[in-house]
This record gives C-alpha cells, structure tokens and sequence, in this order.
C-alpha cells in the first residue's frame, strides 16, 4: 500500500488602485478581500482543491478587478470558475465590477503527479481600482 503526505501553504495579498492611494480627499472607498478555504485531497492523494472567497467590504464598488492563483510547483489545473481561466503558470479571474456587500465564490483544481516530493503551495493576489467619488 502507497501512501501520500503533501504539504500545503495559501498566501493572500490584497492590492488597491493607485487612484486611491494618490487621493486625500478619499473617504469612502472599496475594500477587496479574500481567503481560501481548506484544501481538498482527494483520497488516492492524486487530486487538490482549493475554494475561495472575494468579498467587497467597502462603501463602494471596485471596478476592473483581477484575481490571479499560482500553483507552486505548477500543477496541471483541471477545473476553474466560470470567469477564471488557465494563463501559463497562472490562473486569471476577471470581474468588471464587485459592488458593495458582494460576495463571489470560486474554485481551483489540479492534479498532483505522482512523485512529487515537494509542498504544495497556492499564492493569490487582488488588483482592482475604486469606483469615481461621487460629486455634490
């Protein structure tokens, strides 16, 4: 009988628009954060899952928002979300805008070849820009 241990890291960076960082008068703005679930391993060790979760904390909505995965080592990725697709070693989610209060849930999979010594790890990272400020 053959057995498996994979070792498993998630690393989250969230990163803002410049057009807020560069503005004093900004009071009110979106806020972009993510987490992903546990890892899934299926039972013959062959398979790993991961889900996660983008929510808009903010006041406002953040337009242009891209999320991107990476795998490490890179793995062959099986399955994404609808809005998500495979670029390389990154996996690219897409979103014209996340309101207020939004929430968007996804997924990654990939295979783990047999043989693989190293740990598993998945890094993400979220850009986006703020909705306009509204004028009086």
């Amino acid at each position: 009988m053959r057995s498996r241990t994979l070792t498993l890291f998630l690393a989250v960076t969230a990163l803002t628009g410049l057009g807020v960082l560069n503005s004093p008068t900004a009071t009110a703005d979106a806020d972009l954060t993510f987490v992903y679930g546990e890892p899934e391993i299926s039972e013959q060790g062959h398979r790993l899952g991961w889900t996660w979760k983008l929510t808009n904390t903010g006041d406002r909505t953040a337009r242009h928002v891209v999320l991107t995965h990476r795998l490490t080592p890179h793995l062959p990725v099986t399955r994404v979300s609808r809005e998500c697709v495979v670029a390389g070693e990154t996996i690219r989610c897409e979103y014209a805008g996340i309101a207020a209060g939004d929430e968007i849930e996804g997924r990654v999979d990939a295979d783990v070849p047999r043989g693989i010594q190293e740990s598993v790890r998945i890094n993400g990272r979220v850009t986006y820009q703020p909705a306009p400020a509204r004028t009086s």
